[in-house]
């Protein structure tokens, strides 16, 4: 298993992610538990396959997002891009 390290000015104390696939369906839900503020929970979900990637705009960002198997395994592509024009990918298998 993987490990992630965070880092930022104010990070988490813990966090838990939950991925969960039904055969169609990608679901992910992130929760940040901090010292000294309320938990932060993020989540989403996507047909994995889908021909389009979803598209959201989160100042300065514009971020595509799609969800595809590759044989047995699933893959996470996101795509950023800033407003200055600098872009970044991630791809999570």
């Amino acid at each position: 298993m993987k490990q992630n390290k965070i880092e930022a000015k104010h990070r988490p104390i813990a966090s838990v992610a939950t991925i969960q696939y039904d055969g169609k369906v990608w679901k992910f839900s992130r929760t940040h538990r901090y010292l000294h503020k309320k938990p932060e929970t993020w989540a989403t979900s996507m047909i994995v396959g889908a021909e389009e990637y979803r598209i959201k705009r989160e100042p300065p960002l514009t971020i595509k997002t799609r969800v595809d198997r590759e044989g047995d395994v699933i893959v996470l592509r996101e795509e950023y891009v800033a407003d200055t024009g600098e872009k970044a990918t991630n791809t999570v298998h």
